[in-house]
């Protein structure tokens, strides 16, 4: 039920996102949000593993270059669409 209520705000939260022009934030946010969880079930319910001693090395760069590319990505105002006039035909 979790995963089914994660899913609906998933796309409830991008629908309202895009609506308001801010594809490039909303889209970069939706990536990190997805992979985050994922890789963390991975890890604790599924034993993906990685090399010997380099855990917690892993764990710091996944976290560190997602966050960076997120945050790159949500203040890039190129794929930005203007706002949509609602009074417009």
């Amino acid at each position: 039920y979790v995963m089914i209520a994660y899913g609906a705000l998933g796309i409830i939260l991008f629908t309202r996102g895009v609506e308001r022009g801010q594809v490039a934030a909303v889209t970069a946010a939706m990536w990190a949000a997805e992979i985050v969880p994922s890789s963390i079930i991975g890890f604790a319910m599924l034993g993906d593993r990685v090399r010997p001693h380099w855990g917690g090395l892993a764990a710091t760069l996944g976290i560190a270059l997602t966050l960076f590319a997120t945050a790159s990505l949500a203040r890039s105002r190129e794929h930005d669409l203007p706002h949509a006039d609602p009074a417009a035909p």
